[in-house]
């Protein structure tokens, strides 16, 4: 069971998932973060805090979502991992690759700081 919320914030779309993050459950991750992409809705700050559990599976959609974000001038970035899923982005070595931050505060003032992009305001 997957539970996926999303809010906006000006030009950063906020997505808290809550339960497993596996191959059952992974695609309907990717199709609401894919769903902003093709909405131009390229900053996005997913909040990990509440993933019981995270597989190979959602890993794949982290990183399908990152390289669909970032050539576009966005970003994908992790708010407060919690402990499994840390252990699953460490494991798998993927930790150095996204930017993880611990507050929402900060991870949408890291947003800020990217350069202006033709990203569609809602």
């Amino acid at each position: 069971m997957i539970d996926i919320k999303h809010t906006v914030h000006d030009t950063v779309d906020l997505v808290t998932v809550k339960g497993n993050l596996n191959r059952e459950t992974a695609p309907l991750l990717n199709q609401a973060l894919r769903a902003l992409v093709d909405q131009g809705r390229y900053r996005i700050l997913l909040n990990l805090s509440e993933v019981s559990l995270m597989t190979s599976a959602g890993l794949r959609v982290l990183v399908a979502i990152l390289k669909a974000t970032r050539p576009r001038g966005g970003d994908l970035q992790l708010l407060n991992p919690s402990e499994r899923a840390l252990e699953t982005l460490k494991f798998a070595g993927l930790i150095a690759v996204f930017k993880v931050v611990n507050s929402e505060s900060l991870g949408l003032e890291g947003f800020q700081r990217l350069p202006d992009t033709n990203q569609t305001k809602p």
